[in-house]
């Protein structure tokens, strides 16, 4: 999926964050925050793989790694706000700066 050291993205960061986003979805609690950070810590500051830049998706085709991570998280907007809006609303911040995220682009967000 990813490379910290190099700070780097994998194709496989693109399915990985479909399931990121099925676990913000469906599984509350602890699993929700570790997903939300995960997702939060690689956007901006990962670049895809020099020579791995394009996912090729078997239903859609090949795209760019970080347009297709993008199209994701725009695509579960409803959800996210949905979850910002729960009574714990302990991922407000979380949904917050996904949010952010995804109309400033590509772009280091901070320290998550």
């Amino acid at each position: 999926m990813c490379d910290d050291q190099r700070g780097t993205l994998h194709p496989a960061a693109v399915p990985a964050t479909g399931i990121l986003l099925r676990v913000i979805n469906s599984a509350p609690g602890e699993p929700r925050t570790q997903a939300f950070t995960a997702l939060l810590h690689w956007w901006g500051r990962f670049r895809p793989q020099p020579g791995f830049e394009v996912y090729d998706d078997p239903a859609t085709g090949p795209a760019l790694i970080v347009d297709a991570i993008v199209r994701q998280v725009r695509e579960a907007a409803p959800m996210l706000a949905r979850i910002a809006g729960e009574k714990a609303r302990q991922h407000q911040r979380a949904v917050a700066r996904l949010m952010h995220a995804m109309d400033a682009g590509w772009v280091p967000l901070g320290v998550t």
